[in-house]
């Protein structure tokens, strides 16, 4: 199976965090696993209203081959935990794919 996360950091978008949990499902016909992560597990608190249980830490990117990064609401002031921009820089570096 190909693993996936999907990072959900404070302020997410909901449709760019169910895009990829959708298109990446954990269906038997599909050939990929999907971990939604966030700065720390637990509540995250999303844009519009919504929030988000994750069960999983930066960790999950560790364990990624494809991670996906939402857009959230507003990048141009929140830096994302440094420990996510770690992550993130370390999961590059061993050839997982980012996108965004």
């Amino acid at each position: 199976l190909r693993r996936v996360a999907v990072l959900v950091l404070e302020g997410a978008k909901p449709l760019d965090v169910g895009i990829p949990a959708q298109v990446f499902t954990t269906r038997a016909s599909m050939p990929y696993e999907v971990r939604v992560c966030g700065p720390a597990p637990g509540l995250v608190t999303g844009g519009d209203g919504l929030s988000y249980h994750v069960a999983h830490g930066p960790d999950a990117l560790e364990w990624a081959d494809l991670v996906f990064i939402p857009g959230y609401r507003f990048p141009d002031r929140d830096d994302p935990p440094r420990a996510v921009v770690e992550a993130l820089l370390a999961a590059h570096a061993r050839g997982a794919r980012l996108a965004a």
